[in-house]
């Protein structure tokens, strides 16, 4: 065995089974000062190698669960180096395969392999065992590789939020047109009138109207109390408009009335009737101009609850 070889054996390598959660990968990588962990499949063998990185971008940049497993953050394409393999075979395998890691294996009984080791290309330019020129052979393969997976992912983030920001907009196009305002001012009582909505009725009634909204405005309407708030009537609804747009009552009833005609167009119209149905009588007076009862074709009474309000 190549006696450079040796150095990089039991040397800060840290293994995982393939089932483990993540988080106890990042915790150890923490702990033991690592920037990566080998991973190992159920038979034995070596699965993968999971970095900081992966963590950063697979993990918390698409929001995983925290306990997903390290063998879904790995593929079985993995390159290894065996005990008896020399420095300069283990710099042609990175090259070839542009990896920055390698994983040092031994077989032992029963034909399993065991990680003994890792090297990589900080250890090899810090023991000067490549040069400049052997470092841009080995990265070169990998920087194309990552930029032609980003790109078609970028671009479909791109599209991913122009499509939601033309969501939004339509909708808040068709409050803005129901209730005879501007789009600022749209913007502006829609979601203050959404959120007394939402913050009025249930938490389970408000999460089902939220999912058909646009996804934009879905992360701050989440993050709202749990109702029901009984203390959102429409006598404060109305204080609260005349106050912050300065306008009359006549010209708040109408806005009122125009919110609840753009959310109908928006939203399906057996939703909005549903959450009608919720709402207390004044509440539904100054939406729509009537009681939820004489709205309906369908025969059903309103919540004996909401009625007292």
């Amino acid at each position: 065995m190549d006696s450079r070889l040796s150095k990089f054996i039991k040397r800060k390598v840290v293994v995982f089974s393939e089932a483990a959660p993540v988080y106890q990968a990042a915790r150890a990588m923490n702990e033991k000062s690592v920037g990566a962990v080998v991973v190992m499949s159920r038979g034995g063998y070596v699965k993968g190698v999971v970095t900081d990185r992966d963590l950063a971008c697979e993990v918390l940049a698409f929001r995983r669960p925290y306990d997903c497993r390290l063998g879904d953050l790995v593929s079985d394409q993995v390159v290894c180096a065996d005990v008896e393999d020399t420095i300069e075979r283990v710099v042609g395998l990175m090259k070839r395969n542009g990896v920055r890691r390698i994983p040092i294996v031994r077989t032992v009984d029963g034909g399993e392999q065991e990680c003994i080791g890792i090297i990589t290309t900080d250890d090899l330019i810090v023991n000067d065992l490549i040069g400049m020129r052997e470092l841009q052979q080995i990265l070169d393969p990998q920087v194309r590789a990552l930029t032609a997976e980003k790109l078609p992912r970028a671009r479909r983030e791109i599209r991913r939020q122009s499509r939601r920001r033309q969501s939004l907009s339509r909708f808040l196009e068709m409050l803005g047109r129901e209730m005879d305002v501007n789009r600022s001012e749209s913007e502006a009582i829609g979601t203050f009138l959404l959120e007394c909505v939402i913050e009025r009725i249930s938490y389970m009634e408000a999460s089902d109207l939220i999912s058909c909204l646009p996804q934009l405005l879905q992360e701050d309407l989440f993050d709202l109390q749990a109702g029901p708030n009984r203390t959102i009537n429409a006598k404060y609804i109305i204080e609260e408009l005349r106050r912050g747009f300065e306008v009359t009552p006549d010209r708040v009833h109408k806005m009122a009335r125009g919110f609840w005609r753009g959310l109908e167009l928006y939203v399906l119209s057996n939703e909005t009737d549903h959450v009608l149905s919720q709402l207390p009588r004044d509440l539904q007076i100054l939406f729509t101009g009537e009681p939820y009862q004489t709205l309906s074709t369908r025969d059903f009474q309103i919540p004996e609850e909401t009625a007292k309000h």
